[in-house]
């Protein structure tokens, strides 16, 4: 036969003796999502980051990059989405250096849109 009962449900046919199973055990590698869209992000975080500390403590561009590059490396170690937790991240290691918090936001962070921007999307 192969491998078909007459009932149409297939059976397992045992195994030779000299065959070895086929290993399984072994688990994937973990894939990240939207692997370009994550970098891109990371590098843009990391581009305004650094100028808004800057800004924030002129004179420390050099320590500040550093901080970014230290928790850049941190952030991917505990996350596939490490633009999520830098900035967090940065702002806990410079107050450990004993540096006030800055602001770091901007009028491109996101917002909820409009009901009118919705309509429109949906028009498009």
């Amino acid at each position: 036969m192969n491998g078909v009962i007459p009932t149409g449900r297939s059976y397992k046919r045992p195994a030779k003796p000299n065959q070895k199973p086929m290993k399984t055990e072994t688990p994937p590698s973990p894939v990240t999502p939207f692997p370009r869209a994550v970098v891109l992000a990371i590098a843009h975080l990391k581009e305004r980051l650094q100028y808004d500390y800057d800004r924030a403590y002129p004179g420390l561009d050099e320590i500040i990059r550093l901080v970014i590059a230290q928790e850049e490396a941190r952030a991917w170690d505990l996350s596939s989405f490490p633009h999520l937790l830098l900035p967090d991240l940065v702002e806990t290691h410079l107050a450990q250096l004993g540096l006030p918090s800055a602001e770091t936001r901007h009028e491109t962070t996101l917002t909820p849109l409009s009901r009118a921007d919705l309509v429109l999307a949906e028009a498009c």
